[in-house]
């Protein structure tokens, strides 16, 4: 569990932080994606756990998004027909990459569930609903500025985006800690209790 989080946490990373070696990305977004793809295969190999399949297909073909979305071609092809294509673009990309994030979190979810550990398992529920909930703040927000070109909200979603990101890093490497920490007599003598 540890290697496929760790993936999905340093893929996240590098879809949020953009480096950049004159006009030349040394770190395009689809990286990370293939990054979080490669974590949910693991995850997936690992628990036997739909949901992770699920996430390695999204994430799979939002990389494929975020790769004709970074090449110039595409991007000058979106600019020529009008802000509506490309925010068209950019909304299919969002609800992509929200789906795989929703989708991994569930197969935590439901990792927990079958191994009884019931307090984790609350505990990502509600973190997958945060997330949800940001997320689509996120997502309203920048339709709603894009569409009525305000000005205010596209100065501010960019940085409610990097929140969300951040949030998602939070969440992953929680629940990376929770396997690399052995589990205290409390949590023992719980999971002896529920048997």
């Amino acid at each position: 569990m540890v290697a496929g989080l760790a993936k999905i946490f340093w893929g996240i990373f590098i879809m949020s932080v953009h480096l950049n070696l004159g006009s030349i990305q040394i770190l395009p977004p689809f990286v990370g994606l293939l990054f979080i793809a490669s974590g949910a295969k693991s995850l997936q190999e690992e628990t036997k756990e739909g949901f992770f399949q699920k996430a390695y297909t999204v994430a799979i073909i939002t990389s494929f998004f975020s790769l004709f979305g970074s090449l110039g071609t595409v991007a000058y092809y979106l600019s020529l027909y009008g802000p509506v294509l490309e925010t068209l673009w950019l909304m299919v990309y969002s609800v992509l990459e929200v789906t795989t994030f929703f989708y991994l979190l569930s197969g935590l979810i439901l990792h927990e569930r079958a191994e009884g550990r019931q307090a984790m398992e609350e505990e990502l529920i509600g973190r997958q609903r945060t997330y949800l909930l940001w997320s689509i703040l996120y997502l309203c927000l920048t339709l709603l500025a894009r569409t009525f070109f305000l000005e205010t909200f596209l100065a501010l979603t960019p940085i409610l985006g990097l929140l969300v990101r951040v949030y998602l890093l939070f969440v992953f490497h929680q629940s990376k800690k929770t396997y690399l920490e052995p589990m205290t007599k409390e949590e023992e003598a719980g999971l002896l209790e529920e048997e």
